[in-house]
Order: structure tokens, then sequence, then C-alpha cells
């Protein structure tokens, strides 16, 4: 659709119409983040300095790269591109706090160089991948047994593996973005805001991680930083819904209640034509106190089989719950405690 009509923004809901029938049930924001993200990765392109597709916030995306039958101006072939491989540091230091480093000042090195005009900056173990076309499994299986690790509450493995997982491509914004909500899931809220940053720098169109980005500000009791980061995430398309639950907590724990209940209402009115998975409502209750109507939530959650409830056990937010034995009986459920 973008090709059919180049230079002119496409809304997200035409996409929407094209690519998935009005019957077809999906998360829509994300599938088609991903899919633009897909498509950029592909041609080469990058959401800070789009040469092919640009995304305007709110609206959609405007295909602003060369069109076939205009020849003239696509780049020649024989045009030479340099390229610069950035290696890692060396960390010697015992204390696992600050092991992230060695991986994320890399990284936001890459990150600077990638603003020069006509410069190719890659980590070497791209490098090295790109040279024998293939993914490196060993970053992805990281990657998710930190997820796993940190679901036991074994933290300093977990942070660990997700470090190990982003020394092998500095450049991937879900490894990074990976680290950083696993330093959350740790309560380690300073290094995870850090690293939530340098994720944003590296792809600031994966909206999940401005989520991980507001949950460390408000456990800092930087209320007003929460809630402009969930709300940076719903402009550029995240789950509003999700997001504005989120909100709804910051408002509800620095006793604003007054607009914690009008996100309740919000999603109440927004329940009536789309889907809005109970975890949502869970989040905003728990907040104001209300902990029958949470745990009332969260069990419905588990009935509807939300995939984010395995995170409950390990999620701030609901730090104050464990003991209920309501709660436990949902962990139980869920499979989190025996």
């Amino acid at each position: 659709m973008l090709l059919e009509h180049p230079g002119e923004v496409v809304a997200r809901g035409e996409l929407r119409a094209r690519l998935w029938p009005a019957d077809t049930f999906v998360d829509f924001d994300h599938s088609l983040n991903k899919a633009i993200n897909k498509l950029r990765e592909a041609l080469g392109d990058s959401a800070e300095s789009p040469r092919f597709i640009e995304t305007l916030a709110k609206r959609g995306y405007r295909f602003i790269g060369p069109t076939p039958g205009a020849g003239k101006d696509l780049p020649a072939t024989s045009q030479s591109i340099d390229s610069i491989a950035v290696f890692p540091l060396e960390h010697e230091s015992a204390d696992p706090d600050t092991g992230f480093l060695a991986v994320g000042i890399p990284g936001s090195i890459i990150h600077s160089l990638s603003q020069v005009p006509r410069l190719r900056v890659i980590s070497w173990r791209r490098a090295l991948r790109d040279e024998h076309q293939r993914a490196d499994p060993l970053a992805i299986g990281h990657y998710h047994y930190s997820y796993h690790l940190a679901l036991l509450r074994r933290f300093d493995e977990a942070i660990y593996e997700a470090t190990e997982a982003l020394s092998r491509d500095p450049l991937s914004g879900i490894l990074n973005a990976g680290l950083a909500f696993v330093l959350l899931l740790a309560r380690r809220y300073d290094a995870c805001i850090e690293q939530a940053l340098t994720a944003v720098e590296v792809d600031p169109n994966m909206t999940l991680r401005y989520i991980t980005l507001g949950t460390a500000y408000e456990q800092k009791g930087m209320y007003a930083e929460a809630v402009a980061s969930y709300e940076k995430g719903i402009a550029l398309g995240g789950a509003f819904a999700v997001q504005r639950a989120y909100a709804g907590h910051v408002y509800g724990v620095s006793g604003d209640r007054a607009k914690a209940g009008e996100i309740l209402r919000e999603l109440k009115e927004l329940s009536s034509r789309f889907y809005v998975g109970s975890l949502n409502w869970a989040l905003v209750y728990e907040s104001l106190g209300e902990n029958e109507l949470a745990i009332s939530a969260l069990q419905k959650a588990c009935d509807q089989r939300h995939t984010i409830c395995i995170f409950i056990g390990t999620w701030p937010q609901f730090d104050r719950l464990p003991d209920d034995p309501r709660f436990q009986e949902v962990e139980r459920r869920i499979g989190l405690r025996e």
C-alpha cells in the first residue's frame, strides 16, 4: 500500500483494513509496528533518519524513497559505502550492577556514530553475522533464558543472560529492551531507566519499552515522567488500553483517585467496542487499594489465558498482593507457585 501511494500518508486504519479482515482478532498495534520494523530492517532503514518509510505520529506512514520507474533517483550500485564495526568493552569488575555498562557504552557509541551521513555502523558480532548470512541463535537463547530466570527470581543470573544476549547485537531494539525489562523485574530501577533510555535511542518506535520506562519512573516516585512515558507509547501507536491502565495505576498510587476513576470509565467504555483484557482493570484497582476487585480481575485474566499473567509474581505493580491467599491461588493456577 505504501508503494501504491508514494509520498502520501497511509493511515494505520487503512493498513489494518487491508491486512486484517474485520472478523480477525489480532493485537493490531503490536503486529503493525513489528511489520513496519521488519520492513525497515530489510531496507536498511531507520525510524530516526528514514530514507524509505517515514512515521507520522498518530496518523500513519509514508513511503519517501525512490519508486519503480524513477531510476534516475536510485543510487548508483557502484557507489562505495564506508563501514565501521564497534567492538565490545571487557568487563573486569565483579559488581553485577555495572556489568551491563560494558554493553551499553558500545551501544551508545554505535548509535551516535550511526548519525553520521553515509557511514554504516554495526557491532562486530553483526558484522560476522552479515558475513555468514545467518542470525546468532545464542543471542536469542540468552534473551529468552533471561526471562525464564527472572520469573524464577534468579535476577543476577537473568541480568547476566540478558547482558550476554545484548553483547552479541548492541543495535537490537528487542535485546536492549529485554535487558531494561529484566533490570526492572530485579528492582534495579536506576539501571533500568538508563538502559530503557538507551533502548529508546536505538529504536524509538518499539512501544512496549515505554511501559518498562514508565514503571521504573513510577517506582522511583517520578509520577509525571511515568505518565509521560505511557503517553509517548500511545502516541507512537502502542496498545491504548494497556498503557492507559498503567497510567491509571500511577494516578492511583500518587493519590489522584479522580483521574484513576476516569481511566476506569475509559476502559469500561472501550470494552463495549473492543476486547480489553482483565489485567488492565486489575492494575487500576490495585492502585486504589481495591484488592478484592483487583484479584477478581486477575482471576478473570487467568481464565482468559492472558499471556502477561506469567509476570504477576514479579511485576512491581502487584508487590502489595503476594501475601493474599487469593493472589497465591492465581499464581498456582498459572504455575508460578507450588
